[in-house]
């Protein structure tokens, strides 16, 4: 057993939320949906077919030991290319909140993993999910097994700043006083709670469990 392993454990009592994946519409045989004038768009504009992707989101989205864009999210892009004839661009991006502001901006056409929020809905058009994931409490082992919201008074909870679970925990906090400890990453909100640096660690159970495993 690695040594993360032995120092982390997820309690798996309170489950906070799903995290929704979402992808455009696009799935095999669909491609006769498009219209001509878009399928023309589609073609006069391939400078405007660029997805930004978070490079450190295991399975679902990150980038290999080779730069390649990989996970889950990955294999539907590529059916999305294959079905429309076109390809993205593809920037991968260390900072989440970076990358909702390219969005916003207009600078990324399409993202193949986020989760839909009231904040973000002004400026993304959310389609159907493609994947409900729990949202887990991680702590190490010393930490109470039944941990839940109402039993974290005065501890620090760590996040991934920008991501949905800091605007959740965000709106706990006001009900429930903790500290919320905002991160760069998840690799890096988990090596906090190993150390000792915040109590819990919020996080996707796929992404943190991927993490923990390596």
């Amino acid at each position: 057993m690695h040594l993360i392993e032995r120092l982390f454990r997820v309690v798996f009592g309170l489950v906070i939320l799903l995290v929704l994946c979402e992808v455009p519409p696009v799935i095999a045989g669909n491609r006769s949906r498009l219209t001509t004038e878009e399928k023309d768009w589609l073609k006069k504009n391939p400078d405007k077919l660029v997805l930004c992707y978070d490079a450190l989101f295991p399975p679902f989205e990150f980038t290999d030991h080779q730069g390649k864009f990989t996970g889950f999210g990955a294999d539907i892009i590529r059916l999305i290319e294959h079905e429309l004839n076109i390809s993205f661009e593809k920037i991968p991006m260390a900072d989440w909140n970076k990358l909702l502001k390219k969005m916003e901006a207009g600078e990324c056409a399409i993202v193949s993993t986020i989760v839909r929020t009231t904040e973000r809905e002004p400026y993304i058009f959310f389609t159907a999910p493609y994947a409900k994931v729990p949202i887990v409490l991680i702590a190490n082992d010393k930490s109470n097994k039944n941990l839940a919201l109402q039993d974290m008074d005065g501890m620090h909870v760590g996040v991934v700043s920008g991501y949905a679970t800091e605007m959740y925990m965000q709106e706990q906090a006001l009900l429930y006083p903790f500290t919320i400890t905002p991160h760069a990453s998840v690799k890096d909100g988990l090596q906090s709670v190993a150390f000792g640096q915040t109590d819990v660690f919020v996080e996707d159970l796929a992404v943190a469990a991927y993490y923990i495993d390596q």
